[in-house]
């Protein structure tokens, strides 16, 4: 009966960045309040996903990594309401075809470092070569030789927290997306919280960079 509207997504993990905001937001001065959104004027993006799309925040995925294909993608399901999630609903609702382009091309790639410290672990093996229920995730994220659909994101570089949380969410079905969107429910679905852990260790492990760089 407060009038206050309903979270405007189905999952609920993203509730608590805001929750913890509200929490502190009563101790925050004006002058506090104008630090925490000076990157506004740059770009709504930034303030959350950081300089040129490099976010530091582990929580928050770095965007420069990806192809201006999946991020015009990605708003496109955040606005019609096929990828769930308040936060970003409320944030591509105004978002018109040529804003949604515009935003897709405005965060300039990583410097690639093509040659990646070797790994040990699970992580690689599980990874490249997947196991008879666990498909190869390289096949469609890569680093691969051969060029790859940039309608799938590059996840080397990408905070291990946020691809741990990720896949969480692609096992338990709470993550939509685009057409593609049915090939991570199935590829996630028999992955244990130890395969969860060794993938997110892996790609965070890369070095930054997008689907195709070590295609050129």
């Amino acid at each position: 009966m407060t009038g206050m509207p309903a979270w405007p997504a189905r999952r609920q993990d993203d509730v608590w960045p805001v929750v913890a905001f509200l929490r502190v937001a009563t101790n925050l001065s004006a002058q506090d309040y104008r630090d925490l959104v000076s990157d506004e004027a740059v770009g709504s993006c930034t303030m959350c996903h950081g300089t040129e799309g490099r976010s530091e925040n582990p929580f928050v995925p770095r965007l420069d990594i990806l192809s201006p294909a999946y991020i015009a993608a990605s708003l496109h399901a955040y606005s019609d309401g096929s990828r769930d999630s308040g936060i970003m609903a409320e944030a591509a609702a105004g978002l018109d075809d040529q804003a949604i382009l515009r935003l897709a091309k405005s965060f300039p790639p990583p410097k690639s470092e093509r040659v990646a410290s070797p790994q040990t672990g699970p992580g690689p093996e599980l990874a490249t070569q997947g196991t008879p229920e666990i498909p190869s995730c390289h096949a469609c994220h890569g680093p691969w030789q051969a060029p790859l659909n940039e309608a799938f994101p590059s996840i080397s570089g990408q905070s291990k927290r946020y691809l741990r949380d990720q896949l969480i969410l692609w096992r338990e079905s709470a993550r939509g997306g685009g057409r593609m969107a049915e090939l991570m429910h199935h590829a996630a679905r028999a992955l244990d919280d130890t395969d969860i852990e060794a993938l997110a260790a892996y790609y965070s492990a890369l070095p930054p960079a997008r689907l195709n760089d070590m295609a050129r």
